[in-house]
Formats: structure tokens, sequence, C-alpha cells
């Protein structure tokens, strides 16, 4: 898996040909593939779309900078995929992908760059996209809350169409990615300011094991435990240690 283009150069700013993500199928026995080996995605559709947020019982409109993209077969020979990035802008990618869908991965991210040349603008811009691992197209259901409501259903949709890349995303972590739509625990990351006596992270130790029930001397008054997790952001991946686990910023 990787992403092609630079942006460390002086002449990189003007470069605009044309840049691509690409998965390779590698079991050691490929030689000398050229992109007519390779199944063929693209951006379908790149607009701005219009939704409806809810924010304390304050409802906003918010327009997002949305791509569509395609959701082609792979075929018997395929040795892998491609997908062509937007040439004209010079959009291209600079970052190793990641892969945020668990265990199983089913899906990459990755984040493009386009560069910006105006005078008076931030030098960079460009797309967060997230697609699926095996085809390199749309994935099979929602990857972004778009609304905000938790959920990832069609009302994070473009019109009919899944939506698998954001643009421009000034509150960051607030728009939220979901694992996977079906199989994958939900993670949502929170960066926190670190208090001035935080010493480093603390061992939980050894699990206390349930509480103890009315049969065990207590009084029998505590609450029920809460419902099992359901909806599209639980599944079978709840219990995989898969992935990073936890980590410190370092200042």
């Amino acid at each position: 898996m990787f992403g092609t283009g630079s942006y460390f150069r002086v002449t990189d700013s003007g470069d605009n040909q044309v840049q691509s993500l690409y998965g390779i199928f590698d079991d050691g026995s490929a030689s000398n593939l050229d992109r007519g080996d390779l199944l063929e995605q693209e951006i379908t559709m790149q607009t701005q779309t219009d939704y409806e947020i809810d924010r304390n019982g304050t409802t906003s409109t918010e327009a997002v900078d949305i791509r569509v993209v395609s959701s082609n077969a792979l075929g018997v020979g395929d040795d892998g995929w491609f997908l062509d990035l937007d040439q004209s802008s010079g959009e291209r990618i600079v970052s190793r992908p990641s892969f945020p869908s668990g265990f199983p991965v089913k899906r990459v991210r990755f984040s493009t760059l386009i560069p910006d040349n105006n005078d008076c603008g931030g030098g960079r811009d460009g797309y967060l996209m997230d697609i699926d691992l095996a085809t390199g197209g749309q994935t099979d259901g929602a990857v972004f809350d778009l609304n905000r409501d938790g959920k990832f259903n069609t009302e994070d949709s473009s019109g009919s169409s899944i939506v698998n890349g954001i643009k421009g995303v000034v509150l960051g972590e607030e728009i939220r990615v979901v694992l996977d739509n079906k199989t994958d625990l939900f993670v949502e990351s929170v960066i926190v300011d670190v208090p001035d006596d935080y010493d480093g992270p603390e061992d939980p130790g050894p699990d206390p094991g349930p509480d103890p029930g009315p049969d065990d001397g207590d009084d029998g008054d505590d609450p029920p435990p809460p419902p099992p997790c359901e909806g599209p952001t639980c599944g079978d991946a709840e219990g995989y240690n898969f992935g990073r686990q936890n980590w410190e910023e370092l200042r």
C-alpha cells in the first residue's frame, strides 16, 4: 500500500503530474506490474453538501466538501488497484496510509495534500479519504458521522452516495470515523490537557470481577447493568487487543 507524490523540493508546488494511491496484492510471485494489471477506481463526485447539525437543541447547517468514489469490482486477473487523485490541483500523498478498521482490517485511510500557492493562504489543503482496502473503492457503509448525531447511516450520505472523502474539517475530532460499519469496535479519540501533577500512566491492576449481587450480602438496590452495545458501532471485534492501546504525548 503506497501513495505517490512529494512536497519538499522548491519545484514540487508547481508539479501537476497525476498522483495515485496503490494497493498491490503481493504474494511474492508477481513482477513487472503496470497499471493495466490493476483495477481502476475513480473519484466520481466532488462537491459541497449541507448537513443539519443539532448542538444542544440548536440546529445549524454546515457545508462540507465531500468526495464519492467508484465501486468497481475486482476481476480474476487483477493484481491490486489504484485510485488517481485530482491532477488539476496538484493533489498528492506525502504521508503513510493508516488502517482504521481494527480487526479484521477492511479499510485504508489516507490524507492528501493540495498545494496552495496563494500568498495569503495556508500553504496547503487536502482531503481525508477512507476507502475499502480490498478494492480501493467505496465502502459498504458510512465512515464519517457528518451530521454529528452519533450514528453512521444514510443521513451521512450525499444524496444516495456514500461519502468516502472530506475536506477542510476545521473541528478536527468532532467529526468521528467509525471503525467498521458492522464488525469492528468503535473507539473515539479524545485529546485532553495533561494536568501538572501527571507522572505517567497507572497500572489498573487485576480485574476485581463483577460487583456483588443481592445474594452476596448487599441490599439489592444497585441499578441494573447497562444494556449490551447495539448499533453499527458495535460488533464482533470487541475484546480484540488490536492496534495501539495507549499513548502519551511528550512536549
